[in-house]
Order: structure tokens, then C-alpha cells, then sequence
């Protein structure tokens, strides 16, 4: 009798197991590989990656751009990016200068605030972070004096002015 239970429970814990697997797979709940955020993570900055190392429920992704060397903690479960840290800065020769509009870090709010005004005048309605598969960008939307509105779109790492665009 009692290894009829011991039976039972262990067949139960296995059946358990095994419906919980299939949840995930279902559901698509499986984890990002090293070479999917390899592969996202150039596309998206554009820079050379010189390691990625396993962590906790992410990866560490070491990247060298023309600015520095960055170090990036990227999601296992889908892919995103949760942070993204500047650890050295780079001064090869053929970096760009201060000069030219590419900053050394990831672009902040304001400085995709004065990119936007300086293409086109106005008061700032509204910023927004987006991020996709072609890379990171601020949405700045532009209120002129005349009543249209822009949205001027900023790349978030270099600072380029994306495409301007015009609501009626």
C-alpha cells in the first residue's frame, strides 16, 4: 500500500512536469539564445560585440562602439534590453570629434529635445523613447507658433535627425 502511494504521487509530480512544459511551449515561452541577441544587439547599435556571458535570467554583452566600450544586460526571456552602462570611454583616431553632432553616450531627453528644436522651431509637446528592431530613437513632437506640429524623430545613439514629419 505504501509504495502505491509513493507511485501515485511521483507518476503525479511527472504528469505536473510535463503539463507545465507544454504551458510554456504553447505559449512560446522560451528563452532568447545567445546568437538572437547577438544578432539584435548589432543590428540595433551598430558596434562590434566582443563577449556575451550568461547571467541571471539575462546576458552580459560586452560591445565596443567608435565612443567606448559598453556593457549591456539583455533579457533571456524576450530579448529586451534592461540596461545599458558606458565603461570606457574610446578615442581611436578615426572616432568622430566633439565637434560633430554624434554624442559619446546614449542621447537623454534633452539633448533629443535641443536636436529636434534646432530642425525645428517651436515649444516641445511631448517625448517619447521608442525602441525596435532598427534601433533606439526619441519621438519629439514640435508645436509651432502657426499651429502645425512636427514630429521630428532623433536617433538615441548617434543624434542624427531621423525624418521629420508634419500633422496638418
Amino acid at each position: 500500500m505504501k509504495y502505491k502511494v509513493i507511485i501515485a504521487i511521483a507518476t503525479g509530480l511527472v504528469l505536473l512536469f510535463l503539463g507545465w512544459q507544454g504551458v510554456r511551449l504553447w505559449t512560446g515561452e522560451d528563452s532568447v539564445s545567445a546568437d538572437e541577441v547577438r544578432q539584435k544587439v548589432e543590428k540595433q547599435y551598430n558596434g562590434k560585440i566582443t563577449s556575451i556571458e550568461p547571467g541571471d535570467d539575462s546576458y552580459i554583452v560586452a560591445m565596443t562602439l567608435e565612443t567606448g566600450e559598453y556593457r549591456l544586460e539583455v533579457s533571456e526571456e524576450n530579448g529586451s534590453i534592461i540596461s545599458f552602462e558606458h565603461v570606457e570611454r574610446g578615442t581611436p583616431e578615426d572616432a568622430p570629434s566633439r565637434e560633430s553632432e554624434q554624442p559619446a553616450e546614449p542621447m537623454t531627453e534633452e539633448q533629443a529635445r535641443e536636436v529636434a528644436l534646432e530642425r525645428v522651431s517651436g515649444n516641445v509637446d511631448d517625448i517619447d523613447y521608442e525602441s525596435s528592431d532598427d534601433g533606439a530613437y526619441f519621438l519629439v513632437e514640435v508645436e509651432r507658433e502657426d499651429g502645425s506640429e512636427a514630429t521630428v524623430q532623433v536617433n538615441a545613439i548617434t543624434g542624427e535627425v531621423m525624418s521629420v514629419s508634419w500633422d496638418d
